[in-house]
């Protein structure tokens, strides 16, 4: 595998080990323990740029925990609350129904298994960093995370421009009780906000308007905008005082934190108390558009002159065979040999001749 020359980047000029992005914060927090959490959408086979994700995020806790002897573990969150299908009523809102309603949990624990078990257990003996997996829909459940959504609720006039940064609208789904269908952007959807909980009145159009409640210890399903469920995501890991948490994301989302981070501000909170993040090298095809499981899916022109082994973690360990990890592996511990590599994006053209 050919080294990667990169240009300098402001943060590649001032750090000499790519890790040293998160040094700042340990060495003001002297964490007992630091968990790397790295949300994981299913809509969709696991492609390359996923898998550099996951491996990076396996790599960076590996590194902090021999460097700063501090024990590390991995988090690898399902959002199994992301649309399934979506249907238009007569006068245009959208309704959307989620993998976890659509196909039930054990469906969506087997689609897990399918697409990343073995590529993540193998992660985690190669990297010797224990991983857990947690389902948005066991997530949701837990007080802490209710505690969390119900505290956002406190500052709602200021945090719902930041999880909605169009209208400012609270945006909270709960699923019909019949069909299992949310209004997805709350168009009809009303609320009724009390200092310890939430009454939400929704209309289905198939079944008619229902109401449910929100408390900390009660199980009504709580769906949340990608925005927001970060937010309430982030905001229970400041509750848990004994661990620093990393977010581990895509470079996509680079522009989509400032408004969490606006959010947090907004609910009095500072860069100490908050989640780190690290954002990873995005994987672009020729006209400069994220390689994404939306742009594979539609079949897009864009995408056609990409090898299919590329857009299928499967057809990758065909063409590499039983070592195609430690080819992933490898191509990470080439972004991670110098901060410049990490730190900038890479067209599919530039990764097929590297991994060629």
């Amino acid at each position: 595998m050919r080294k990667i020359t990169s240009p300098n980047t402001v943060i590649a000029k001032y750090i000499e080990d790519t890790i040293d992005i998160l040094r700042p914060k340990i060495e003001l927090k002297k964490p007992k323990e630091i968990v790397f959490y790295i949300g994981t959408n299913i809509n969709g086979v696991p492609h390359l740029a996923t898998a550099l994700v996951h491996c990076i995020g396996f790599l960076f806790a590996q590194k902090i925990q021999n460097k700063f002897n501090v024990p590390c573990s991995v988090k690898v969150g399902i959002h199994d609350n992301i649309s399934y299908e979506s249907k238009c009523a007569e006068d245009g809102v959208v309704y959307h129904k989620s993998y976890f309603h659509s196909l039930g949990q054990e469906k969506v624990v087997g689609l897990v298994n399918e697409y990343y078990s073995e590529y993540l257990t193998e992660l985690s003996s190669s990297t010797g960093v224990k991983f857990s997996i947690e389902h948005y829909s066991e997530a949701q459940k837990k007080p802490s995370f209710r505690k969390a959504f119900l505290q956002t609720l406190s500052h709602r006039e200021s945090t719902s421009w930041c999880v909605a940064p169009s209208s400012g609208k609270l945006q909270v789904r709960i699923p019909c009780p019949t069909c299992k269908f949310s209004d997805r952007d709350s168009k009809h959807t009303q609320y009724e906000i009390n200092s310890d909980n939430l009454k939400i009145i929704a209309v289905c159009p198939d079944h008619g308007e229902y109401v449910a409640e929100i408390k900390k210890d009660n199980e009504t399903y709580l769906d949340l905008t990608t925005l927001y469920r970060n937010l309430v995501k982030e905001l229970e890991m400041i509750g848990d005082s004994e661990k620093m948490h990393v977010i581990v994301k895509g470079g996509d989302w680079i522009y989509s934190t400032q408004t969490i981070d606006l959010a947090f501000a907004c609910m009095g909170y500072g860069a100490l108390e908050i989640p780190s993040r690290i954002f990873t090298p995005q994987l672009v095809t020729m006209t400069g558009a994220k390689l994404s499981k939306t742009l594979i899916e539609a079949g897009d022109l864009t995408v056609s002159q990409i090898p299919e082994w590329l857009l299928d973690l499967a057809k990758f360990k065909s063409n590499f065979g039983p070592n195609y990890m430690q080819k992933i592996m490898k191509l990470a511990e080439e972004l991670f040999r110098d901060p410049r590599n990490m730190y900038r994006t890479y067209t599919i053209k530039e990764i097929v001749d590297i991994l060629s």
